[in-house]
């Protein structure tokens, strides 16, 4: 499996990452925050102008668009010499050591994520095999980096 994994990586990438290396969220989360607030922003401007009440309806999803991508883009990703930390506003930390790992992936088509199925750490300090979780990251910057310092640490 080692050959497989390094024939998907390139060779420029380093997979000697420094313990505690940040990615922050990707651009693009950017876009799609300035898009959804711009989008409401029209939708209240219409309702000003004497529109119908169901663009209130429309301002409401786009400003819940607007405050998911504004959660995304606040969210950052920790490499650790142990495993990997989701830092997300709102929300707890999510840390996954690399020996919980068992599947890492990137999933998506128009908003590539890693996700990362792993097996929680019971009570007694074992991994609980019978229960396996799920751990989305969001699209992060030099999302190609992150991915192969998972494969290369993740147990094989």
């Amino acid at each position: 499996m080692a050959d497989a994994v390094d024939r998907l990586l390139p060779d420029a990438l380093d997979p000697a990452l420094p313990a505690g290396t940040i990615f922050p969220a990707h651009t693009r989360y950017r876009f799609y925050f300035a898009g959804s607030v711009g989008l409401a922003l029209l939708f209240v401007w219409d309702l000003v102008q004497g529109a119908g009440v169901e663009f209130l309806f429309f301002a409401g999803i786009a400003l819940v668009a607007a405050l998911w991508s504004a959660r995304m883009m606040a969210s950052r990703v920790e490499l650790t010499r142990v495993g990997v930390t989701l830092h997300m506003p709102f929300a707890e930390l999510r840390h996954v050591d690399f020996r919980q790992l068992f599947s890492a992936s990137e999933e998506g088509r128009f908003n590539r994520v890693i996700t990362l199925i792993y097996y929680p750490v019971a009570a007694d300090g074992l991994l609980d095999l019978q229960d396996a979780r799920t751990l989305f990251l969001p699209a992060v910057e030099e999302q190609e980096r992150l991915m192969a310092a998972i494969l290369r640490e993740m147990p094989r």
